[in-house]
C-alpha cells in the first residue's frame, strides 16, 4: 500500500500526458494502454480504483502533426475512457487548430468533450466557444471531423465579430478552405451599413462565405 501511495504521490505532482504526433489519422492508443496500465496496478495494490483513475487520467494532452508541421492540439483536465464502445470522455476540453497556410488558430473551449478514434471524430459539448481572428462563434454542441477537416454545429450557433453578429440552424466550418457555410433561419444584422447582400444569394437556403467577409449571404 505504501508503495501505491508514493506512486501516486508522483502522478499528483507530474499528472500524465499523453502525447501522439503523426501524419496519420487520431489514435489513442497510447491513452488506452496507460489506462489499462493504471486500472491493472490498481488491481494489484487493492487501491481504491477511483482514486487511481482520475490521477491517471489528468493533464491529457493530444496532438497531430501533418508534414511533419503540428496540425492541432487537444488539452483536457480529466479523461475516461468509456470501454464498451472506446470512446474517451472529457473534462473542460481545449482544442487548437492551426489553420493553413499561415497557421493561425482557431482555439475551442467547451465543459465537456468526446473523442472517437474511429469515426476520427471530437465532439466538444455545452458551452462551446470557438475563436479565430477577432471572431467568436457560440454553440451548444461542435464537432471536428478529422478526415473532411470541418467543424460543424448540427444544432446551430451564434456568430460575433466587429460590428456584426449572426445565427443559423446548423454551421459548417470547413478549415482547410477557410469557408463557412450557414443553413436554416439565417440572420445576420450590423451596426452599420457597411455590409451589402449579394442579389444572386437571395432566397438561398444558407449563406457561403470566407471569415472576414464583407457581405452578408442568406
Amino acid at each position: 500500500m505504501k508503495k501505491i501511495l508514493g506512486a501516486l504521490s508522483v502522478f499528483i505532482a507530474l499528472g500524465i500526458a499523453w502525447y501522439i504526433f503523426s501524419d496519420g489519422g487520431l489514435n489513442l492508443g497510447a491513452a488506452k494502454k496507460q489506462i489499462v496500465q493504471t486500472a491493472q496496478d490498481a488491481v494489484v495494490s487493492n487501491a481504491a480504483p477511483e482514486d487511481v483513475a482520475a490521477l491517471a487520467l489528468k493533464a491529457i494532452s493530444l496532438t497531430q502533426g501533418e508534414h511533419g508541421a503540428e496540425l492541432w492540439r487537444l488539452k483536457a483536465d480529466w479523461g475516461n475512457m468509456r470501454r464498451r464502445d472506446n470512446v474517451m470522455e472529457l473534462e473542460k476540453p481545449h482544442f487548437t487548430y492551426y489553420m493553413p497556410p499561415d497557421n493561425k488558430a482557431v482555439t475551442i473551449t467547451s465543459s465537456k468533450g468526446e473523442i472517437e478514434q474511429e469515426e476520427q471524430k471530437i465532439r466538444f459539448i455545452d458551452s462551446v466557444v470557438a475563436t479565430y481572428d477577432g471572431r467568436t462563434l457560440h454553440a451548444p454542441e461542435m464537432l471536428y471531423f478529422g478526415k473532411s477537416r470541418e467543424l460543424v454545429c448540427p444544432q446551430g450557433g451564434r456568430v460575433e465579430g466587429e460590428g456584426y453578429e449572426g445565427s443559423a440552424n446548423r454551421i459548417v466550418w470547413r478549415v482547410n478552405e477557410q469557408i463557412i457555410e450557414s443553413l436554416g433561419n439565417v440572420d445576420v444584422s450590423f451596426e452599420n451599413d457597411i455590409f451589402t447582400t449579394q442579389p444572386e444569394d437571395a432566397g438561398t437556403p444558407g449563406a457561403h462565405k470566407r471569415p472576414g467577409a464583407k457581405n452578408a449571404q442568406g
